[in-house]
């Protein structure tokens, strides 16, 4: 994200920032959500760009229950984000999202 606030598009286009959210999802921790969210929200590029499918690696309800337990606004920002997500059917599919098939960007 530095290189796309410094301008330097060469390596901040939004498939290398989804390549590089991926590469942080696949550990699979809850702990990397609020990280992958301040990614996507991080301007309108990203915010349109970025699948917010990479925020919940670690599972959707897994997520929504680490950010709930973080009780701060960051935390409570992402949460309401996330829910809203969830209820308009965003995760659905995401066992196919992360199927072993690369996603269609890689």
């Amino acid at each position: 994200m530095d290189m796309r606030e410094n301008e330097d598009w060469e390596l901040g286009h939004g498939e290398n920032v989804m390549l590089a959210m991926y590469m942080i999802g696949l550990h699979g921790e809850p702990e990397d959500a609020l990280l992958l969210y301040e990614t996507k929200i991080f301007d309108y590029d990203t915010f349109c760009g970025v699948d917010v499918q990479l925020i919940v690696f670690a599972g959707v309800s897994q997520t929504l229950k680490y950010l709930q337990s973080l009780k701060t606004e960051e935390g409570n920002k992402a949460f309401r984000f996330l829910s809203a997500r969830e209820a308009a059917g965003d995760f659905l599919e995401i066992e196919q999202y992360f199927s072993e098939n690369l996603p269609w960007w890689i």
